[in-house]
């Protein structure tokens, strides 16, 4: 693995309220709900966004910003997700959905 891999880390412990805000953030960008189960570059940049958006991720560092005139801007460890190279982000955005698919399959032995 790469130090950037490395570095990546999600949350552990899981709310409905985790859920919904990364949902909220997905239904923020449409493009990204028709491509949801697809490999497009816009699905893996909405799950990666939608993640920073809901505060899934715990390392590196992320941000969101409003910009002037283009609207929000997120941050992945400084750089702006829209920067960073396809196949990192396809890893990031591939690494959260599969994180959401598994948690919603898991079935706690507690309430």
């Amino acid at each position: 693995m790469t130090d950037w891999q490395n570095d990546f880390e999600l949350k552990s412990e899981f709310t409905q309220g985790d859920f919904e805000k990364l949902e909220e953030a997905l239904f923020s960008m449409p493009k990204a709900l028709m491509l949801r189960r697809t490999q497009s570059a816009i699905n893996h940049g909405a799950m990666l966004r939608a993640a920073i958006q809901a505060g899934w991720i715990v390392s590196p560092d992320t941000e969101v910003m409003k910009g002037e005139s283009s609207g929000k801007r997120w941050f992945y460890s400084g750089k702006d997700v829209a920067d960073l190279h396809p196949s990192i982000v396809r890893w990031l955005g591939n690494k959260v959905d599969e994180m959401y698919t598994s948690v919603q399959d898991e079935v706690p032995k507690k309430l």
